[in-house]
């Protein structure tokens, strides 16, 4: 499948440079009525070159939009390009792509998308916690985004690790520690190290065990950051003007980790807090040193709290068994409480802008709406039943051409399930998995209007279809969605 907004981006990007002179790229929005998409690139050009009366010799939008009209090249999502009144360029897409690509979902049984990414390697670096804190929700909110940044990024065919970064190792560790970890420094890949997981696991026992079994995160390359910071200190020619610059010692380790990752990867993303000045960092350090920035990122994350209280001041697994207990009586029996809540959790976190603060409420995660968890869950539990009880068989289930073509709903079901690429898109280059969260919530609505009146040799066929997407979906942001069903 093609990300199509991303492909009509380009499409309507090139037309526009090849009409004229300029190398401003256009941003696909939906169409209202008579379009499913359309751009305003005409009218910002026009504004954007303007000198007196004209642009480029034009004297308003509709005319700059007939030049990138005619250079639009054809392809297989389009079936026609238009120009509206005030010189929108209007795109319909083909309804003979729509019908390709789900029977292609219904026929392989799972959601290919074709990338046009160059091949790249990427590493998400998680500023895990000091030793002597522990862990907190915030932590929680990194790996979980970590995660369903790598399930992006490998369905998109982009090679992804993340590594969680320890602190004051060497500040919390005991006489009896010190051997083992004096033996980690030598060099930094030897901090991939089992005998380093194996002291982080039992330094904070039950919370890492919470994360990794009941929340069903997986912390494998773990870090000790300020053993980075000794091993580059003492090679560092400019650690003193370095350490002029700055008293906080994360912003060290900061230029440390950059030191020893930027060579082996081509993409690095490293998530800070909040209240840390990620980007006033960046140009200091950029000043100091080009090229450990080239190709470095900063992600900030806002911190988690509930609708009463802040939750960091509690052990995790205190936090999470609260949740459980304050929302059993409102769970459907169909549900397992405990895979619901933790689901909720999880899907809560992931719903919101990475730089913005969550505020944990179940009840609102949970309210029988498609807004929320709970409509994703409900079509998908409906999809789990209709297609067990139905027997599915693939023979004779395909998407006919001209069920798209006489029916507006289904139509526009289609079209929001042929928007999933771009969903994947933008959550990889936001580092955010709210678009996926955005997705399911909007298509889970558009199913369900679509699914009263199917004609009945039809209807297995876009369950299955749907129950495809829902289902990688998600795997993406790290929810079994058959495990919070009840299995009796």
């Amino acid at each position: 499948m093609l990300p199509i907004k991303r492909t009509l981006n380009s499409l309507i990007s090139k037309a526009a440079q090849i009409a004229y002179p300029v190398n401003d790229q256009a941003t696909i929005i939906e169409g209202q009525y008579l379009c499913d998409f359309t751009s305003s690139i005409a009218s910002h050009i026009y504004h954007t070159y303007k000198k007196g009366e004209v642009s480029f010799g034009l004297f308003n939008p509709r005319e700059i939009a007939d030049g990138i009209f005619v250079n639009v090249n054809k392809h297989e999502l389009i079936d026609k390009v238009t120009i509206g009144g005030q010189g929108e360029i209007e795109v319909t897409l083909s309804n003979r792509y729509l019908s390709n690509a789900l029977n292609s979902v219904l026929s392989n049984e799972k959601v290919l998308i074709s990338s046009e990414i160059p091949q790249k390697t990427y590493s998400i670096l998680l500023t895990g916690p000091t030793l002597d804190e522990g862990l907190e929700l915030f932590h929680v909110r990194e790996l979980l985004l970590s995660e369903s940044m790598k399930k992006c990024n490998e369905l998109l065919g982009i090679p992804t690790s993340s590594q969680f970064l320890f602190r004051n190792t060497i500040k919390s560790r005991s006489s009896q520690d010190s051997k083992e970890l004096n033996e980690l420094s030598a060099a930094p890949q030897s901090f991939i190290n089992s005998n380093l997981t194996d002291f982080i696991k039992n330094r904070f026992g039950l919370d890492f065990d919470f994360l990794c079994k009941r929340l069903k995160t997986n912390v494998t390359s773990i870090y000790a950051s300020d053993l980075l910071q000794d091993k580059w200190l003492k090679s560092s020619e400019n650690s003193d003007l370095i350490m002029n610059y700055f008293e906080n010692k994360w912003v060290i380790d900061f230029i440390n980790i950059a030191k020893t990752f930027a060579e082996g990867y081509k993409n690095i993303v490293y998530v800070v807090r909040q209240y840390e000045e990620s980007y006033e960092i960046l140009k200091i350090i950029k000043e100091i040193n080009n090229k450990i920035t080239e190709n470095l990122a900063t992600k900030r994350l806002g911190e988690v709290l509930s609708v009463d209280r802040r939750l960091n001041d509690q052990p995790i697994h205190i936090v999470l068994d609260f949740f459980i207990g304050a929302s059993l009586n409102h769970i459907p029996k169909c549900y397992d409480p405990d895979e619901l809540i933790m689901s909720a959790i999880k899907y809560s976190i992931l719903k919101k802008p990475f730089e913005e603060t969550v505020l944990l409420n179940l009840d609102t995660v949970l309210k029988k709406t498609n807004k929320s968890f709970f409509g994703p869950i409900a079509v998908y539990n409906h999809l789990e039943q209709k297609l067990e009880a139905g027997n599915f068989s693939q023979k004779n289930r395909e998407i006919p051409l001209k069920d798209i073509e006489n029916s507006i709903e289904l139509r526009k079901l289609a079209i929001d399930l042929c928007l999933f690429p771009d969903a994947v898109f933008e959550s990889s280059s936001n580092f955010s998995a709210q678009y996926l969260c955005d997705w399911l919530e909007r298509t889970s609505e558009k199913y369900m209007l679509v699914d009263t009146y199917l004609d009945k040799d039809m209807n297995p066929g876009m369950q299955k279809i749907v129950h495809t997407f829902f289902t990688k979906a998600f795997e993406i942001i790290g929810i079994d969605a058959k495990s919070v069903l009840r299995k009796n």
